[in-house]
């Protein structure tokens, strides 16, 4: 587990940014890139994604759960590689081909996250009060950006 205490890493590092690549049949696809891990992550699907981004949270302490989490199954959290106090940087990445944002997720109360989205493209932000919030304004966007319209 990853136990660096957050005063010591800079604020801008604390960003998750989200590159949509692809949006087929709703479901979309891209990378993540954060200064906590030195390799993107790619998803091609939504859950992966939140899986990776809430184990990421509960290893970083970057914001503690309110609660214990509720599980039908034990729940075991893959490492993350080691880092050291020194040496943030803010995670430098190519744009998405569809939008690109900047995710802060600022608390996790309620079992969601809460936080603020910025849509680093049309430099738009919005504060969001769970994932299921932050993911419904990024699915507008991406369904605009694909060209497809929402029912």
């Amino acid at each position: 587990m990853l136990t660096v205490p957050m005063d010591s890493v800079p604020y801008e590092a604390r960003g998750l940014k989200l590159c949509f690549d692809g949006y087929v049949n709703g479901v979309p696809s891209g990378r993540l890139h954060t200064a906590f891990e030195p390799t993107t992550f790619v998803f091609s699907a939504l859950m992966p994604l939140i899986h990776y981004i809430d184990d990421l949270l509960d290893q970083t302490m970057h914001t503690q759960r309110f609660e214990d989490r509720r599980a039908l199954l034990e729940h075991r959290a893959p490492a993350l590689a080691k880092r050291t106090a020194e040496g943030w940087e803010d995670a430098v990445c190519a744009p998405g081909k569809l939008a690109t944002f900047l995710v802060r997720i600022n608390f996790r109360q309620n079992a969601s996250w809460q936080g603020e989205v910025v849509w680093i493209e049309k430099k738009r932000s919005c504060f969001f009060r769970s994932a299921l919030e932050l993911l419904r304004m990024i699915d507008d966007v991406l369904l605009e950006q694909d060209g497809t319209v929402a029912e």
